[in-house]
């Protein structure tokens, strides 16, 4: 989350707008600008199922929004789990319809200036996917990564 939102910092700096797509209802607006992110000018969504999820990121990525992070692949609930139908095995839902939604996304991000930051963090402590992103955002996360990395090989220890 604090990489993702170092790169809103560099994205409002250049008076861009981000799309905050908070799967997992965690948004805090305090801890927000104690990273230096103005919280009064991202646009923040809490959809309840993945389709909703989906459709927000596709429906207001050509609506001016420079980046669009997705936090995170790990709170996608499919609306059938929602809706408590206890009997639906989503085995392989989750990458199926992350899938399904790049395939969605990706003319978007041909035709569109966005950049779609999404983060998953079930398998290692920091993973991103980006997709398009402009050069000074590509450095930027660099670094981020970089110093990220070398914090975690110093601090970092599996149980």
């Amino acid at each position: 989350t604090y990489l993702a939102l170092q790169a809103e910092k560099s994205v409002q700096k250049e008076g861009g707008l981000v799309l905050w797509t908070d799967t997992e209802m965690s948004w805090d607006s305090s801890w927000v600008a104690k990273c230096g992110v103005d919280p009064t000018k991202v646009l923040v969504k809490q959809p309840t199922t993945a389709e909703e999820a989906g459709d927000i990121i596709i429906d207001l990525m050509g609506e001016g929004i420079d980046l669009v992070v997705l936090d995170s692949i790990a709170g996608l609930v499919p609306s059938a789990i929602s809706e408590h139908d206890l009997s639906y095995n989503p085995m392989a839902w989750l990458s199926s319809f992350v899938g399904q939604l790049y395939v969605r996304v990706t003319p978007l991000l041909k035709k569109l200036p966005p950049t779609l930051l999404s983060k998953n963090p079930q398998h290692q402590p920091t993973r991103f996917l980006l997709l398009k992103f402009n050069l000074s955002l590509e450095n930027l996360l660099k670094k981020i990564l970089q110093s990220h990395r070398a914090w975690l090989s110093h601090n970092w220890r599996p149980i």
